[in-house]
């Protein structure tokens, strides 16, 4: 039943990044359209840049999350977290003052629980789905 529900959302990713991608691609031709032209090869280009940006775009998010999942921003976390009550204090009397070690183990607890959700996965999967689709259209590009 999970796995179901995994790869739903992988398929649902793949669509929403394949229709931005699209979009993306109506776009740059009707922005470039000019420049370029509307020969095939200019037309391969086109989609090859907008699936890159695409593919870039959510397998970069995909690695921030893996980073973040694994409680390597805590730090910063703790930092932005003391400067938001620093500048709330004044209006605000009775804030708890935080100590790093105890955010650092709640912290750790929340993310060794989230490091069993296999969803953290599916944006960094789409982004290199979508960066082969690029690579495909690259390659059709240049065999042209």
């Amino acid at each position: 039943m999970e796995n179901n529900n995994i790869k739903k959302r992988v398929i649902t990713g793949l669509i929403l990044t394949f229709v931005f991608s699209l979009v993306l691609a109506a776009m740059i031709f009707w922005l470039q359209r000019e420049d370029y032209g509307d020969a095939i090869e200019d037309v391969y280009k086109m989609l090859c840049n907008a699936f890159f940006v695409t593919g870039v775009i959510f397998a970069g998010f995909g690695l921030l999350l893996l980073i973040a999942m694994q409680g390597n921003f805590v730090g910063f976390q703790f930092m932005m977290k003391q400067a938001g009550q620093f500048l709330i204090s004044p209006f605000i009397r009775h804030l708890k003052r935080l100590k790093y070690g105890e955010y650092k183990l709640e912290k750790e607890a929340e993310a060794a629980a989230r490091n069993k959700d296999p969803r953290k996965w599916n944006s960094l999967i789409v982004g290199i789905v979508d960066l082969l689709i690029s690579f495909i259209f690259l390659r059709l590009y240049y065999t042209i």
